[in-house]
């Protein structure tokens, strides 16, 4: 059975159509249409991916002595000079490379590069030293 219809009732028919299809393809996009059970690697993975307690408890220690050498920083940045102080800071901290930093105080690269280089030695020293006791 057909009915006839004016162009402009086809045109608003034809859009709506065009609409509810466009509708239900963003729903399908945006909606899982499955259950985390319905396939058999979901329950492997996330066993196997989950961390074990040892693992747990080995990044609980690692994480303190993270907060323990942080902690020491400030004490290990005063005892190298100011000036590698400043330069390990803006290499480190700022994200400067030698040449900006070289820049900022006018000086050559190389000398920037010897500064943060033995600064970092002197650092060295200074945490392999509090670790020993």
């Amino acid at each position: 059975m057909f009915v006839e219809v004016s162009d402009e009732v086809a045109e608003v028919m034809v859009q709506s159509v065009r609409e509810m299809y466009n509708y239900d393809r963003r729903t399908r996009y945006h909606k899982a249409f499955y259950f985390l059970d319905a396939f058999d690697w979901t329950e492997k993975y996330a066993l196997e991916h989950s961390p074990s307690a040892e693992e747990i408890i080995l990044l609980k220690e690692e994480q303190a002595a993270h907060e323990k050498l942080l902690a020491m920083l400030d004490e290990a940045l005063s005892i190298i000079t100011p000036m590698q102080a400043r330069r390990v800071k803006g290499y480190y901290i700022r994200g400067l490379d030698f040449t900006q930093i070289a820049k900022e105080e006018g000086v050559d690269k190389s000398v920037v590069n010897r500064s943060v280089h033995r600064g970092l030695k002197c650092m060295r020293e200074f945490y392999s030293c509090q670790q020993t006791e």
